[in-house]
């Protein structure tokens, strides 16, 4: 900027070359030798006038061999501290919001995960394969929420929905209090067992179909 010029940017970084190519590099780095667990480099994000910690960035050696490290996010919480909220493993790849020591590829504890939206599902799908999983919801009453089973061919086997339209299981038997059923309906208990058949409208009938 000119003299007397006031600027919004208080460090200004060009391009330039490095060794990952024509990109914009900025390097924090830790030189100290005896790098233990738990010891790295982290960027701290300060607010207001007394700088209050607002947040932090970091990576961290995650034992002594200095090749194994994660990164850290953490935010100031409501005791005013910071906390840690989300954790990569750099050995792993595996992602943790709201546990340090994820043990899958995404692990969300002690909270809700959210998919909000039109039309939002969330698929668990055979790589290069078609038998899935799917949960979701629909914009249209015929589904609204539902539960989807596909097998190896693409084909629904299983729907559960909880709208207008219809639930079915096409293979397989289904077991009511057992894990064993023996025919396409099994239901079992331990004490009495009754199945009950009830129709609340003033004309509606109720009965089994054989």
């Amino acid at each position: 900027n000119n003299p007397g010029e006031r600027s919004s940017e208080l460090l200004t970084i060009h391009a330039g070359t490095s060794n990952d190519g024509d990109v914009t590099v900025l390097r924090l780095n830790n030189d100290e030798t005896g790098l233990a667990d738990g010891d790295g480099v982290s960027m701290m994000f300060g607010l207001g006038t007394d700088f209050r910690d607002a947040g932090k960035i970091g990576v961290f050696a995650s034992d002594n061999s200095h090749d194994q490290y994660n990164m850290r996010f953490s935010v100031r919480n409501t005791s005013n501290a910071l906390s840690e909220r989300m954790r990569i493993v750099g050995s792993s790849g595996r992602v943790g919001i709201g546990t340090s020591a994820p043990a899958d590829l995404l692990e969300v504890n002690n909270g809700n995960f959210k998919v909000s939206g039109s039309n939002q599902r969330i698929f668990v799908r055979e790589d290069g394969g078609q038998n899935s999983v799917e949960l979701g919801h629909s914009t249209s009453a015929t589904y609204d929420g539902f539960l989807a089973l596909t097998d190896d061919s693409g084909t629904t086997q299983t729907l559960l929905t909880s709208g207008t339209g219809v639930s079915y299981i096409n293979n397989g038997n289904v077991g009511i209090g057992t894990t064993t059923p023996d025919y396409l309906l099994d239901v079992e208990s331990t004490g009495t067992a009754f199945m009950r058949l009830l129709s609340t409208n003033t004309n509606g009938v109720a009965g089994l179909y054989m």
